[in-house]
């Protein structure tokens, strides 16, 4: 697949996940009479059209694992170097600890702490696998850490965990510009937004996969090639955010695009 096959799969993607997310606001259970607590989709729909078109915490796992069962077909290199599995799984569980607490948008954060929120969340997913088998919960522990974790040490963390999280932020971009308003007033924010994390973890993710190429010199084509498709992939995103009257000035983080 070449880079204008790359550009036009992203977007059709894209356009695939504009068209579901509205499942969002779908309810399952409607008119059963021994449901009779749940809220109908008439008044689901009164209550998305009052007030926005927020996200619930599933659809947005939902929308990653979709996202990712995607891009992969469109970045064959990059989905071969994979544990598909690990990856569905590790996105499954990320952002469970916002059940109850719910999530702290990176708008609010964004100009205090970008951290903010981290340790309750944490303390709350850790109640909630209280009832699974012990090796299991310290697995799923585990994977947090590892999925929150950022520092020095990036470029050597497992592939699966940065790419569940590039796809995490790539979800998030997406689904603001779908359902945003006054894109264009909010830049400023949307830009800091972008550069502390979709942008930021595709470059972690590209050099990553560049280190790796040098360090495994019989997986060398392969890992620059997955690496040339992540490259692909975030030029065509940021075209579609520039696109929404976003301005992006990605220079510090290497990027021409």
């Amino acid at each position: 697949m070449n880079q204008s096959e790359r550009e036009m799969g992203l977007r059709r993607v894209y356009e695939f996940m504009k068209g579901v997310y509205p499942a969002n606001w779908q309810v399952r259970w409607g008119e059963t009479p021994y449901m009779s607590f749940f809220s109908g989709q008439r008044e689901i729909d009164q209550f998305v059209s009052r007030s926005g078109k927020f996200e619930s915490v599933p659809a947005h796992i939902w929308g990653c694992i979709g996202l990712w069962m995607n891009i992969r077909r469109i970045c064959p290199s990059l989905d071969k170097l994979m544990d598909s599995t690990e990856v569905y799984e590790r996105l499954w569980g990320h952002d469970l600890g916002e059940t109850y607490l719910g999530d702290i948008s990176l708008a609010s954060k964004i100009h205090t702490d970008v951290n903010m929120g981290k340790e309750e969340e944490r303390e709350e997913y850790i109640r909630l696998l209280a009832s699974l088998p012990e090796g299991q919960r310290e697995r799923m522990i585990a994977w947090f850490d590892e999925f929150e974790h950022v520092g020095e040490d990036n470029v050597r963390r497992p592939l699966e965990v940065l790419v569940a999280r590039w796809i995490d932020h790539l979800q998030g971009d997406h689904f603001a510009l779908v359902f945003g308003n006054d894109l264009e007033e909010y830049s400023p924010t949307i830009e800091k937004i972008v550069k502390k994390r979709s942008v930021l973890f595709s470059r972690i993710l590209i050099d990553s996969l560049k280190a790796r190429a040098e360090e495994e010199p019989d997986k060398k084509e392969i890992f620059l090639e997955a690496a040339g498709e992540v490259e692909d992939v975030v030029r065509v995103h940021v075209e579609m955010i520039r696109e929404a009257g976003i301005e992006l000035d990605l220079a510090d983080l290497g990027f021409s695009v």
